[in-house]
Formats: C-alpha cells, structure tokens, sequence
C-alpha cells in the first residue's frame, strides 16, 4: 500500500513536470507564431502596396508626359531647364499624393532613357507595422532590415502624327468618338427641338446602317469635328445651315459614310465583368442619410454597395463618396430640385434592367469616374454586353430632363436608349458616352469641350493611347504613350 501511494505521488509530480515542460515550450514558441502571423500579413502589405505604386507611377508619368509635351523639347533639353525638370517632379508628386500615397514617404525621380522618352521612378518606404515590435530598429518605425521600399517605374514617349493608332483612318476624322450609336439597325441618333450638339474636337459615330440612321429634326444646331455612320443621314434645309463640321478641306466637312462599324476603344472591348453583384446584401439608403458611403469589400478591389430595385433622391443635397453603388433592378431616380454630387472615385453600375431617370431642376456634379484598375475613368456604366443583341428592343432607357450637370469620364451603357428632353443636358464637359440609341429633343443640349491634358487623359483612360482630332492625314499630333 505504501508503494503505491509512493508510485502515485511520483506519477503526480512527472505530470506536472510535463505541463510545466509544455508552458515552457509554448511560451517560447509565441514569439515565433506571432512572428510568423505578422511576416504574412507585412508581406501581404507590401504586395498589395507595390502594385498600388505601379498603378500611381503610371498616372504619374502620363500626367508628367502631357505637361512636357507643351514644352516640345527632347528629355536632356528639359532636364537642362532647371524650372521645367522641377514641374514636371512636381506634377509626378501632386498626382501621387492626389491617389493617396503619403509625400513624406515616396522618392520620386525623373529620368531620360532615350531622347524622346522620359521616366518616372517612384519608391516607397513602409513602416514595419506588427514586425516594429519584433525588431530592433531606429525608432522611426522604419528600418533597413525588413523594410523593402515598393518601387515601381514607368516611361512614357512622345508620338506624332501616324504613330499615334486609334480609328482615325488618316482621312481627317478624329480618333477620339465622343458619342457613339452602337444600334446596328434602326435610328441610331435622332434630334428635334431646339437641340444643340456641341463637341468641336470628336467625332460622333453612328453603327446603324439604316436608310434611318441619322435624323435630324427641328431646329437643330450641330458643331462637331466630324460625323461618321454606316447608314444614310436626313439633314432638312433648315438644319443644314446650323450644321457645323470640319475642318475646311478635309473629307469631314460633309457627313462620311463608312462600310465597318467602329470598334471600341480597347478599354471598353476588353472591359471585365463585375461577378458576384447580386451576392451583395441589400444596403438602402437611410431615412436622412445624405452622405452615401460604400458599405462592402469585393474581389474586384472596390468598395461597393447594392441598392436592389433601385434608388431615388428626392429633394436635398446628397454627396457620394468613392466606390462604386450597384443599382440591381427598378429605376434610378435623380427628383426634383436634388443637388447630386459624385466625388472622383465614384461610380454606378445599372444591373437587372435598372433604368436612369434624371429630373428636370436637379443639379447633378459628377467626378471624374472610378480609380486606377479595370474600370478607370467609368462614371455610369453597364455589364459588357455578352454577344451581340440586334433587335430594336433595347434593353433599359436612360431618360434625361435635367437642367444643369457637369460630367468628365465615360458613360458606357450597351443596350440602352438614351433620351434627353426639357432642358435636359447630356452633359458638359469633357466625356465619352457610349449607349444604344440617343433621342434628342425640346431644349436639349450635348456640350464636350475638352482642354489638350483632359482630351489625352481620356484617350489612354478609353486605352488609345493617344489620340487627336486632326485636320488631315498630314497633320502632326502630339500624343503621350506609356512604352514600358
């Protein structure tokens, strides 16, 4: 009996032996599993920074060729003009700053790799976030050991005349369509009224092929750098002498008829689908909410938010902030005497039918679309069409009556019909709309004027590369390519 009681003691005291062996063991070991958790989640950091830097360094160059190319001097020369060289940093830092990167922790260069190729360079130290605690540093919370800097480089050329590409045939019609029919039957574009079409340096195109493809009516006014269509136009007398076109002595002087219909900018053929939309959770916007935030983290890298059966804004001032906002089905609603703001960043997508109804005496302010990624620039737009879809039954209606709007971006609603009566406003600015068929009619009107740097943003946003509203096949334009 003794033994036993002895033996059992003995097994009691190896037993707790063990569990103080396996504390010692787990204490020592935290630190390498904390360790290791803050390895992945600082390398996942800095992957996600690094392609986040790669897309701000190719912002950065474009914006910095477009200002060089006002100076029409070769890089060394730029270089050697103390002034220039610090605006052109200065406009790589602004735009950097402008899509988030802290200034006090990006290095910024500019380079010359060839004559008529400049470089931007752009370097970003990091904090070491979970690792700081882990190891020894400087105290700044940036140190050289495990500190990579994102890095990322960019260089940009400048092209002329026919090395820009794009659709412009060299036969004086400018690559850059600002609004595009892309009914391959039936009416395709038709005004009535009062209607005024202004978009002095793009050209309208028209896919239809109808005998009815271009109507017009009414007391229409049209100045645009060029009108193409695969179709036959009815231009009445009365509509002929408010009928603008040119420039003077090239073939878009008189409306063009093509055989093809025209492609679209790369950006928009190639555009990517958006999956898992109607997955989201229904988020309806709030009793008094005013200030409409996104609401959900999605693959795509947006921060989205589903209206389902769509979404009304009735009187008031609303302000978006960025991301994209899903309208699943029913109508949206812009009422009367609303005050609409987009900010850059933002954008709508119209899915399941949703139609756009825009009101009379609403104030509408759009940014310039959504960020850097796939759908840059998007500021209304649709799921890309899967197939082609010839019939006359399009698939949504877009109807404008609204007073007063500014847009620069890209609308791109395949399968649409867009009407614009009242005193509605298409828009005005510098932008490219995209739908169906367009109905213009009452005091309508379409104003695109775009400046030299928002003209060539919203070429290599459309992915043209460069593109210019030229004046004949011999004309040299200055355009800005992003080469590696």
């Amino acid at each position: 009996m003794g033994r036993m009681c002895r033996a059992e003691r003995s097994l009691g005291g190896w037993r707790r032996d063990e569990a103080g062996a396996v504390s010692v063991i787990f204490v020592l070991a935290l630190p390498l599993v904390i360790a290791g958790l803050a390895l992945s989640a600082q390398v996942g950091f800095w992957l996600s920074e690094q392609r986040r830097v790669q897309t701000v360094t190719d912002a950065a160059a474009y914006s910095v060729g477009i200002a060089a190319a006002r100076f029409g001097l070769g890089c060394e020369a730029l270089r050697e003009e103390v002034e220039t060289w610090a605006a052109l940093q200065d406009t790589a830092l602004r735009v950097a700053t402008e899509s988030g990167l802290p200034a006090a922790q990006l290095s910024i260069t500019l380079t010359c790799p060839a004559a008529d190729e400049l470089g931007v360079e752009i370097a970003r130290a990091l904090p070491r976030l979970l690792l700081g605690a882990l190891m020894p540093g400087d105290g700044t919370g940036t140190g050289p050991a495990l500190t990579p800097q994102p890095a990322a480089a960019s260089v940009i050329a400048l092209t002329t005349g026919g090395d820009t590409g794009g659709s412009g045939e060299g036969d004086g019609g400018p690559e850059l369509v600002c609004l595009h029919a892309l009914a391959r039957g039936g009416e395709g574009l038709e005004t009535g009224g009062r209607t005024e079409i202004i978009a002095p340096e793009c050209r309208i195109q028209v896919d239809s092929d109808s005998d009815e493809a271009i109507e017009f009516g009414g007391n229409t006014t049209i100045e645009v750098a060029c009108i193409t269509t695969r179709g036959e136009v009815e231009v009445p007398a009365n509509v002929r002498g408010r009928l603008t076109l040119g420039p003077e002595g090239s073939a878009c002087e008189t409306i063009r008829q093509r055989t093809e219909t025209e492609p679209l900018p790369p950006k928009l053929a190639d555009l990517p689908r958006i999956e898992g939309l109607e997955d989201l959770p229904d988020d309806p916007l709030g009793r008094r909410e005013t200030d409409v935030t996104p609401t959900r983290p999605h693959a795509s890298g947006l921060a989205l938010r589903r209206f389902r059966g769509g979404l009304e804004l009735e009187r008031g001032a609303y302000t978006f902030a960025p991301g994209l906002y899903v309208i699943d089905g029913g109508s949206f609603e812009v009422t009367n005497r609303v005050t609409m703001t987009v900010e850059d960043g933002a954008g709508f997508i119209l899915i399941n039918g949703a139609e756009l109804e825009l009101d009379k005496n609403a104030d509408l302010r759009f940014g310039s679309g959504l960020g850097p990624g796939p759908w840059e620039g998007l500021v209304v737009f649709s799921q890309p069409p899967v197939g082609r879809d010839d019939d006359d039954d399009d698939d949504g209606l877009a109807w404008a009556e609204f007073s007063s709007t500014a847009l620069d971006g890209i609308v791109f609603l395949p399968g649409y019909e867009v009407e614009v009566g009242g005193q509605g406003s298409l828009g005005r600015g510098c932008y490219v709309f995209v739908a169906e068929r367009f109905e213009f009619g009452g005091r309508s009107e379409m104003d695109i004027t775009c400046d030299e740097e928002d003209r060539l943003r919203l070429c290599e946003r459309l992915g043209l590369g460069a593109c210019g509203a030229t004046s004949g096949p011999d004309d040299d334009v200055t355009g800005v390519v992003i080469v590696r």
